[in-house]
This record gives C-alpha cells, structure tokens and sequence, in this order.
C-alpha cells in the first residue's frame, strides 16, 4: 500500500510518537509510508531520521484561516497527485479537514481513515456530521471509552441495517524493547541535573503541561507530603505547556516551590523516566490512551492514574498499578502515599506494569490491526481471522 500519514502537531509527545511508530512498522512491512507535517515540526526532522518521506509545506493552523487553508488545498492536491496513495490516514482536526477536502475536491482513490487520540467532544454541527459520515471511510480511536463516546452521540448514528459501526478501537502500541527497566538510584547524575538528590524519592510525570492533565491536583497531593519533617519526596514535571507558570505559582503557595521540579521539554524521555520511582498520570479531560503511562510502565516503574477515558484500560488497579477517581487530590495523595512507604508493593507492579505492557500493547496487534482497518476503508474483504476492533482488554 502507499499511505499518507498526515498530522498538525509542531511538538508534543503522544500523536508524534504514534506517527512514527506506526509509519516504522508499516515500511518494516513493505509498505510506502509518507508523512504530511507543518513547517519545522518535530515529526519532520524524526520521520527524516527514520528514512520516512516527509512533506512538510503544510500549515494545518487551528481555527478558520481563510489564506492557510486555500494554501494547505492546494498543496494537498499537489502532494496526493505526487503519491497517489491508497490510504490518507489523518490524526488531528486540522490535517483531517485539509485531507478529507482535498480528496473530496481534486479525486484521487485515496481512502480516508482518521484516528482520534483523545477523549474532547466532537461539535456536532452539519460540518462535522459530513467529515464523519461523507469524508471518511473509516475511524480509529484508541480506547473504547473514547469508541462509546462517539457511538453515543450523533455524529454516528444507529445502523439499522446490521452493519456495524465504521468506528474501530486499536489502542497505541509501543516497542517495549526500547524501554528498559533502570533502577531510579543509578540515575544520581542526571538527577543532579535536575536539583534533585540521589536519595531523593522522585514521584514523575511526563506529558504537556495543561489544565486537561490535572497537575494542580498532583501538586495538591503532593504537597502534604513533601511537607512531613525529614520527608525526602519530590515532585518532577517532565513536559511544556499553558499551565506552568499557575503551577509554580500554586508550588509557591503551598511551600514546596523549591520540591517542585519543571524539567522542561525534553525527547529522550527513557532518560527521565529512569529517574522516576514512581509515575503519576493524574489526566482530567483530553486522555485516550496514553502513551506517557504505556512508556512510564514499560520502564518497570510503578504508577498511579486517574480513572479517565482509556487509562483504566491499561492499568489494572491493585493489579498492575493503582487507579484514583480524577479531580480528586485526596485520593492521589492516598495513592502516592500507598506505594511510598510500601517497598514491596512498588516491586511487584514494576514487574506486572512491564509484563501489562508487553502482553497486551505490543506493536504487532497495533499495526496489524490497523491494517485491517486500511483494508475496510478501501473495501477489501478483512484477511482470514483478521479483527479490526482490537483493544488492550479489560486491565488485569
């Protein structure tokens, strides 16, 4: 197949890391795989690095910019004529209106799939009811919560008829591979690096830093704790975003600015996690399937998440990790509090969250899985036991 993988983001972690993991393994497949970015993005130079074809004249700017869009037509038209791929394959709202239009407006045999990586509404005005049922041949999201969602509403209405539904569930996969269990007390150089000691218990998070991740109800959590007369536990915040200078004003206020570590941005996320002991994804709103908690577990370090969207089908609670109602400080703070006095809690989900990972998140059932979907949107018979709708399954 020749597939256009197209995607608006200029940085971030979970869709860029999507984009080049499933463009790796399609081409290790034999198929041709081309990317469509924005200008002096982080998934051009990384698909380059990959040996992945890269059109990067695109702008896939947020909102109506009249001048963007008539410019990101015609360069579709320019790219999908260059290609003439079999499947587009979008993953955000702006890439996929461009492409889905483009391919409407100007012909091509392309088939249209796009995948939703997070747990936001769509609006469902006219527009949006003919991108999902018109424009596009065929859906992917990332959890089932996100799948019912959608089914629920009206973008997707009832089949009468018995077909089902063209919403596919195929949860990121991730190369376990590449992550490698590291005891956080071998990491004391690039702690340092950080302000943090050796001896330090560090509870990490990784990821954008927005209201939708719930860092001011980790704060809020933490915060107690860090407090506790010869108490060695720090916070570190791995990532970029709107919130950070309210979270260090909120660090300041409860006291602990200077146990509060913003670590920045940062690509090389094996080596920060390494300096975690234990992982927190305290996600409120915009979560699917996150590959930050997918990478954090990898890694053999223990975790706890809020109950939001797709995270409670990837950590089973008391199982493999530990799962708190989201918006809720109190039950962090338990949580945290839970595996940090308790030493042989934190070494049995360092080994489950790992086994978690390996056994039900593999790259195999992710890109085999969404091969099937290309097939179904391209019309072609699935392959003999082939199953689109493939899920990491019910945590534990």
């Amino acid at each position: 197949m020749k597939i256009l993988i197209s995607n608006f983001h200029k940085q971030g972690f979970g869709q860029i890391s999507y984009v080049q993991f499933l463009g790796k393994l399609l081409t290790e497949r034999g198929h041709e795989v081309s990317v469509a970015t924005p200008k002096d993005s982080w998934l051009a130079e990384r698909a380059v690095e990959m040996g992945l074809r890269v059109e990067d004249g695109f702008n896939f700017s947020p909102g109506f910019r009249p001048i963007h869009i008539f410019s990101d037509l015609l360069e579709a038209r320019r790219v999908i004529r260059k290609i003439d791929p079999d499947i587009i394959h979008a993953n955000g709202s702006q890439d996929h209106w461009v492409m889905a239009a483009a391919r409407r407006l100007f012909g091509g045999r392309a088939a249209v799939v796009r995948t939703k990586h997070n747990s936001f509404p769509m609006k469902t005005h006219a527009a949006n009811r003919l991108l999902a049922r018109r424009l596009t041949d065929r859906w992917i999201v990332v959890s089932e919560a996100v799948r019912r969602d959608l089914l629920d509403g009206p973008l997707f209405p009832a089949r009468r008829d018995g077909a089902e539904p063209t919403v596919d569930t195929i949860h990121n996969g991730l190369d376990i591979e590449k992550y490698q269990p590291q005891d956080a007390r071998l990491s004391g150089q690039g702690r340092v690096e950080f302000g943090l000691s050796p001896d330090d218990f560090v509870v990490g998070t990784l990821g954008r830093i927005t209201r939708a991740k719930g860092l001011n109800y980790l704060i809020d959590a933490a915060a107690p704790l860090i407090r506790r007369p010869g108490a060695n536990l720090r916070l570190m915040l791995v990532g970029w975003g709107e919130e950070m200078d309210n979270l260090r004003r909120q660090a300041e206020g409860l006291g602990v600015s200077e146990d509060v570590k913003f670590a920045g941005l940062h690509d090389d996320v094996q080596r920060m996690i390494a300096m975690f002991d234990i992982g927190v994804q305290a996600s409120i709103d915009c979560e699917s399937s996150s590959f930050a908690l997918k990478e954090i577990m990898a890694m053999g370090v223990p975790c706890v998440c809020t109950d939001f969207a797709g995270n409670a089908e990837i950590v089973g609670h008391d199982e493999n990790g530990l799962v708190v109602p989201p918006a809720d400080a109190e039950a962090l703070r338990d949580a945290i509090e839970r595996l940090w006095l308790d030493d042989e809690l934190r070494t049995k989900f360092a080994s489950t969250a790992r086994e978690r990972i390996r056994t039900h998140f593999s790259p195999e059932t992710c890109v085999e899985a969404t091969l099937e979907t290309y097939r179904k949107a391209m019309g072609k018979p699935a392959t003999a036991g082939g199953q689109a709708r493939i899920t990491g399954g019910q945590a534990g």
